[in-house]
């Protein structure tokens, strides 16, 4: 499209466009308050990118008003409470435990979407109330994720020892302790044992 000589560009970046982002990626995604800043600066940079003036001075000021209008969208998504954190640590702890992911896993998760380390710990604690981080203890939450993902992929079957090294070091991996990956790992060895024994 060509512009008549003289009219004035029109911006890039609009409130309510940036909110209507904002609102569409929400309607499709859980995310937190850091996620969605992150989706809305990059919708900016490639918005610079694709369309943006090709003088640098006008290209800063666009992105500097992009900028400022998806950190006001994200502010308005607070105040209506699109957004909330907490609420949002509660769902990945959920999801997380259902996956069988350890306490230390879903907390990096956590860590990576921007979800202050005081909401992730809080979440963790509301949903296993009572379970240590490297405890072993009976119902620990993390045993039992441990002794699910033992069951899913199959691991430590067998009498091989290299086997049984593998699936500790795939479960240490995994974000659980020494402790709880033997627990998980012997009493799956026992459980298959009964089950044979009932046969």
């Amino acid at each position: 499209m060509f512009k008549a000589e003289g009219s004035p560009a029109k911006p890039l970046f609009s409130l309510d466009a940036m909110k209507q982002a904002a609102l569409r990626h929400l309607d499709r995604y859980a995310a937190s308050e850091a996620d969605l800043r992150r989706v809305l600066r990059r919708r900016v940079e490639r918005m610079i990118r694709r369309v943006g003036p090709d003088d640098p001075d006008a290209a800063a000021a666009e992105r500097a008003a992009g900028l400022a209008f998806a950190e006001e969208a994200v502010a308005v998504c607070l105040r209506l409470g699109l957004l909330d954190d907490r609420r949002y640590a509660e769902i990945k702890v959920v999801s997380g435990r259902r996956r069988g992911w350890s306490r230390r896993r879903i907390a990096a998760s956590l860590g990576v979407h921007g979800v202050d380390e005081e909401v992730a710990r809080a979440a963790l604690e509301e949903a296993d109330p009572g379970a240590g981080e490297n405890g072993a203890e009976e119902g620990d939450p993390d045993l039992a994720a441990a002794r699910r993902t033992v069951r899913r992929r199959r691991l430590g079957a067998g009498d091989d020892p290299d086997d049984c090294r593998r699936a500790l070091q795939r479960l240490v991996r995994a974000g659980f302790s020494l402790k709880v990956a033997r627990a998980a790992l012997a009493e799956e060895a026992k459980a298959e044992e009964d089950e044979e024994e009932e046969i």
